[in-house]
């Protein structure tokens, strides 16, 4: 499949510490975010929320609240570190708590969209989904193959793949935007 030459929509090539990986091959479940939203909302006087709290509180592993949690985070939802409600997080736990509305899939889609320090995400909903034409994992990793000069063979071939499953994953099964 030929791409248009799109050229890195962000200016040069990709940002110095662009992240790889947002993920870590962890899917999207916006049902567990819900959750992990909803535990926080309901707990706003901790000053801090450690990882193993939220998983107790929330009923997920604390793996899965890693990975959630850092995906929260860049959705706007979530505070760096503290894990406490952004604004964002609070007028989505107060208007849309399970995650499902049109409008709230696209302020998040965005958020991943225009940063340009998530690689794949930004790449593949700026670059290769606006061509319009049906994608497959390889596309996509011959897309942004390009972009991966400063990344190690060991990260490329580990991780490139995982997440461009979890982009694709978000966009069908979990009707993300």
């Amino acid at each position: 499949m030929s791409i248009p030459g799109n050229p890195w929509i962000h200016g040069g090539g990709p940002p110095q510490h662009a992240k790889l990986q947002l993920t870590n091959g962890y899917y999207l479940h916006f049902d567990q975010m819900a959750r992990l939203l909803r535990f926080v909302q309901q707990h706003p006087s901790a000053g801090r929320h450690s990882q193993q709290a939220l998983a107790a509180g929330s009923g997920l592993t604390v793996r899965q609240v890693e990975r959630l949690g850092s995906v929260m985070v860049r959705l706007g939802l979530l505070q760096s570190r503290s894990y406490r409600l952004a604004p964002f997080g609070s007028l989505v736990a107060r208007h849309d708590p399970f995650l499902d509305d049109l409008g709230t899939l696209w302020v998040c889609h965005y958020h991943l969209a225009s940063d340009a320090g998530i690689l794949v995400w930004s790449h593949l909903a700026n670059c290769l989904l606006p061509a319009g034409r049906p994608v497959t994992t390889l596309d996509a990793r011959d897309s942004i193959q390009p972009l991966l000069a400063g990344y190690t063979s060991y990260a490329v071939q580990k991780k490139l793949l995982q997440e461009i499953r979890s982009f694709f994953n978000a966009y069908t099964d979990q009707a993300f935007a």
